[in-house]
């Protein structure tokens, strides 16, 4: 396995809202970035995506796998599940569908086929039976270790300024 590292990076004073995600896909490539907006405007190489249910719950997932790398007991490992109209669903429903903003973090194959779904394991997916869909990350496409969680440009893990 390669070594990916996915950073997602939030500003705010009380709440935390995602304003950039970096994914270095391993084996030399280029990192790709996105920022949430409509337009990249200064950042001209990367991408962009909309702060919509969708990356709410992928923030989410990525957030809790961070946090249970830190726990002292051995846990479960961290999911998010919900019926209609929830993150839950919201996510799967993209990772189906596989929208730009997908392939902007994650990358593409030859085909065009959105790399994210790898990420990510699914129970129940587009909830074809009854219950809800289940999602939880994928440790064999990514380590909660290569995780990186940023709050205004500092490290949630060694709290000092990032990229200056």
């Amino acid at each position: 396995m390669c070594h990916r590292i996915f950073e997602l990076t939030f500003a705010g004073t009380t709440n935390a809202e995602l304003i950039e995600t970096r994914f270095y896909p391993g084996s030399g490539e280029l990192p790709l970035e996105a920022v949430r907006g409509k337009t990249p405007g200064a950042y001209r190489s990367a991408g962009t995506f909309q702060l919509s249910s969708a990356v709410r719950a992928l923030c989410i997932l990525f957030v809790k796998a961070a946090l249970a790398r830190k726990s002292p007991v051995p846990t479960t490992p961290p999911l998010l599940l919900g019926f209609q109209g929830s993150l839950a669903a919201s996510l799967d429903y993209a990772l189906t569908k596989q929208p730009h903003w997908l392939k902007i973090m994650f990358g593409h194959d030859g085909a065009g086929r959105c790399l994210a779904q790898r990420f990510f394991h699914r129970t129940n997916p587009n909830r074809k039976r009854p219950g809800p869909v289940v999602l939880g990350m994928n440790e064999h496409v990514i380590s909660p270790e290569d995780i990186r969680i940023f709050w205004n440009q500092e490290s949630a893990d060694q709290g000092r300024t990032r990229r200056l």
